[in-house]
């Protein structure tokens, strides 16, 4: 039984794509990888999910299929050459975030494009965040200015 099945995912993401973390689970056995935990599966799937949650598989991108939550090689990475030390892509410019939108969200950016309010996804989503963070600003004057009026009165 060989271990290192955590630097062993993203080769394995990129040779079996769309997979769940119990289906990878089940190949790693098969190739070898192991556990010495009661129920090995288990274990090494909670392993995936626990390593891709905490953000220590920058190599491996997931999403939510008919409710599954399934992996996939990060954008770039279709041979699982990437590995978990290694930067973000170089061709990605200073600042980019790549972020799996929900559905309902996805839908919402698409329509303000549709309906030309911005010319692509990326400025939709721009102007989300921006009225996103004004928003949260106001709250904030908002908040600290019943803070004030509170010590006044308490005063």
């Amino acid at each position: 039984m060989s271990r290192g099945f955590t630097k062993q995912v993203p080769q394995l993401v990129a040779q079996h794509p769309g997979l769940t973390a119990n289906e990878l689970a089940v190949l790693a056995l098969q190739e070898g990888y192991g556990s010495s935990a009661r129920d090995p599966e288990y274990s090494l799937a909670q392993t995936l999910l626990k390593e891709h949650r905490e953000g220590r598989l920058p190599c491996v991108e997931s999403r939510r299929v008919n409710g599954k939550l399934r992996f996939w090689p990060a954008s770039g990475d279709t041979d699982g050459s990437r590995r978990m030390a290694d930067a973000p892509s170089p061709g990605k410019p200073p600042g980019s975030v790549t972020v799996v939108l929900p559905d309902e969200l996805q839908g919402d950016v698409d329509a303000l494009v549709a309906v030309g309010v911005v010319p692509s996804r990326g400025e939709a989503l721009l102007l989300l965040a921006s009225k996103g963070s004004q928003t949260w600003v106001g709250l904030g004057d908002v908040r600290d200015g019943l803070r004030q009026l509170k010590d006044r009165l308490v005063v």
